[in-house]
């Protein structure tokens, strides 16, 4: 079994203090990401794991007449609050929509519960949660070793995998019910445009079944009342 490093929230925001590179997906894939999930985005909502700003900036250009709120445990923009996921410092049922794109699989087990739990109570009744992450990811492809203290670890901290089966059994015993899994490519998208989209709407990616066609999975999930 793959047995790598797993960061909590302090490493991690030692982690992104530094980051390899000032490039962020959500740079290149807020818009997809926005513009497939409008029908489930409310009037006041939290982006967690923020970042630079990027899905914040998006928001506010399509949803002009919405708010958005944006947190990091190590931030890049001055929009953006910093504070951890795992205790936000947001009164309960705060927001009508969390989003929380490309940041679950940083998260050990105990911080993913523990911020899980968070976005439960600052949800409204009802709420939407709206995620992505890579589909089905080969940890072991990406492992490098610390040449200090030999440590294994994913090279950009990814230690969660997910899938639809996994979000579909896990997200209700957290609180939430998912409401529309989407396998798909978002930097494909973002690039190609209609060009993409067609292809998808055509079935191509189920008749060639390429991973690349589904290399990310989008979540949306609805918080399940009087939980």
């Amino acid at each position: 079994m793959l047995q790598l490093k797993s960061l909590n929230v302090e490493e991690n925001t030692k982690f992104w203090e530094t980051p390899p590179s000032n490039d962020y997906k959500a740079d290149v894939v807020a818009r997809v990401i926005l513009q497939i999930c409008s029908s489930y985005v409310g009037r006041v909502a939290l982006d967690v794991g923020a970042a630079n700003g990027s899905l914040m900036g998006v928001f506010t250009m399509l949803f002009p007449d919405r708010a958005i709120t944006g947190i990091d445990v190590a931030p890049k923009s001055p929009k953006v609050l910093k504070a951890s996921s795992t205790d936000m410092p947001f009164g309960d049922q705060s927001f009508d929509t969390v989003f929380w794109t490309d940041v679950i699989e940083h998260y050990n087990n105990s911080d993913l519960d523990r911020t899980l739990s968070e976005i439960n109570r600052v949800l409204t009744p009802g709420g939407r949660l709206i995620a992505s992450t890579i589909n089905k990811e080969n940890l072991e492809q990406s492992v490098v070793t610390c040449p200090h203290c030999f440590a294994r670890f994913h090279m950009m901290g990814h230690c969660q995998v997910f899938s639809d089966e996994r979000i579909r059994i896990e997200f209700p015993k957290k609180g939430f019910e998912p409401i529309k899994l989407v396998e798909t490519n978002l930097g494909a998208l973002a690039k190609y445009g209609w060009i993409a989209r067609l292809a998808y709407k055509i079935g191509l990616d189920r008749i060639v079944k390429s991973k690349p066609w589904h290399i990310d999975l989008i979540i949306v999930a609805q918080k399940i009342p009087n939980q």
